[in-house]
C-alpha cells in the first residue's frame, strides 16, 4: 500500500452497518467477529503463485495464518477515512474476513470493499464461492 492507513475507532463501538438490526427482516446473524485493533496496515495478496481463484473459506483460513484477519469495524474505519483512496492498479477489492455473517439459509458471508474507479463501496461475499483475483487483505504493519 503506497500510504499506510491508520485505523482509529473505539473497539467497543457498534457497527455502523449492523446487520443484526436487520435480522428480523433478513434473517442475518453474527457468527464471528475479529477483535478490533487500531494501527497501521498494509495490503497483502491472498492468492498463491499460479492460483487464479480460491474458495472464500480458504481465504478466511489464510487470513488467520497471515495475521491479516480484520473485521467489519476495521472496514468501517478504513472506509470513513479512505473512501476515495485509489488502490494500486492490481487491487480491485479488499476482504475483511474477520467478521462473518450468516443468512437465514445458513450461508456465511463476509464484507469486502470494492473499488469502482472513484470510491470504495461495500459488498457482501459468500465464503462458499470462488474468489476472483485482484483482491487483498489488510495486515497490521510495524511503524
Amino acid at each position: 500500500m503506497g500510504q499506510n492507513a491508520v485505523l482509529a475507532v473505539s473497539p467497543d463501538r457498534s457497527f455502523v452497518r449492523d446487520m443484526t438490526s436487520l435480522a428480523m427482516r433478513c434473517g442475518w446473524k453474527l457468527v464471528s467477529d475479529a477483535q478490533y485493533k487500531a494501527g497501521k496496515v498494509e495490503l497483502i495478496g491472498f492468492l498463491r503463485p499460479r492460483e487464479i481463484s480460491v474458495c472464500g473459506v480458504e481465504v478466511a483460513n489464510r487470513a488467520i495464518r497471515l495475521n491479516a484477519n480484520p473485521g467489519q469495524r476495521h472496514l468501517e474505519a478504513f472506509l470513513a477515512k479512505y473512501e476515495r483512496w485509489a488502490p494500486p492498479k492490481c487491487v480491485d477489492y479488499i476482504a475483511f474476513p474477520g467478521t462473518v455473517w450468516q443468512n437465514e439459509d445458513r450461508l456465511r458471508s463476509v464484507l469486502t470493499l470494492c473499488w469502482n474507479g472513484e470510491r470504495w463501496h461495500l459488498d457482501l461475499v459468500r465464503l462458499d464461492g470462488g474468489w476472483r483475483p485482484r483482491g487483498c487483505l489488510l495486515r497490521p504493519c510495524s511503524e
